[in-house]
């Protein structure tokens, strides 16, 4: 008799490289709001009044109107309320994303602002 048992379930996705090496960077672990469905690597983010990571909108009022780093790993806010953020460093600016859409030249310069430089 043949048993087929399936234990577990692992699913690859190709990785987003956000940072780039050529200077050290700063990563944080910080606490994201809960139930906002799936942050995707790349997405600058911001804190809302509680102090907690949310998506970053440059036409949002304070204090989403202001980026505090880009999110490393994508996470499923269902399941993880803590992300890796890059704090301070270089990104790929391929990877970079404001909701759904490529930063603009004002979002990297507020990245910048910041100490995320984008290359």
């Amino acid at each position: 008799m043949a048993y087929d048992a399936v234990l577990g379930k692992q699913e690859f996705k190709a990785a987003t490289q956000v940072i780039d090496f050529s200077h050290p960077p700063i990563v944080q672990a910080m606490k994201v709001k809960a139930n906002q469905g799936e942050l995707s690597a790349g997405l600058i983010v911001a804190l809302d009044a509680n102090g907690e990571v949310v998506p970053y909108d440059s036409a949002g009022s304070s204090p989403v109107n202001e980026p505090v780093g880009i999110l490393v790993y994508g996470i499923d806010t269902s399941k993880e309320t803590v992300g890796n953020v890059l704090r301070h460093g270089v990104a790929v600016k391929a990877s970079l994303k404001v909701g759904d859409n490529p930063p603009t030249a004002n979002d990297l310069k507020a990245l910048e602002a910041k100490g995320i430089y984008v290359v």
